[in-house]
C-alpha cells in the first residue's frame, strides 16, 4: 500500500536534524533536535528552557536542516509554527 511505502521509504527524510526556535517577547533560543520522527510517525518531545529563555513563550517555530558535504547548515523552509493567541 502506500502508507507501507511512505514507512519504508528512506528518501523521504532527507534532513539531517530539526531547528526549534522558542520565542519570548524579547529573544530566541535554539534547540537542536536530531531525533527526527519517521513517515506518519508522531513523537512527543519535552523541553527544560530553564536558564535558557525567561518569561512566557509566544511562538515555536520548526525547520529542517540538511548538513552539506563541508559540514555546512542549509536550514530549509518552516515546517511547522505555534503561536500564543
Amino acid at each position: 500500500t502506500i502508507v507501507q511505502n511512505i514507512e519504508n521509504s528512506e528518501e523521504i527524510r532527507k534532513f539531517n536534524h530539526l531547528l526549534i526556535i522558542f520565542y519570548n517577547e524579547t529573544s530566541q533560543y535554539i534547540e537542536r533536535v536530531a531525533d527526527i520522527p519517521k513517515p506518519l510517525e508522531t513523537k512527543s518531545f519535552t523541553f527544560n528552557l530553564d536558564g535558557k529563555l525567561s518569561g512566557e513563550i509566544i511562538k515555536i517555530e520548526i525547520y529542517p536542516v540538511v548538513v552539506s558535504a563541508p559540514k555546512k547548515e542549509i536550514i530549509g523552509p518552516l515546517l511547522d509554527k505555534w503561536e500564543k493567541q
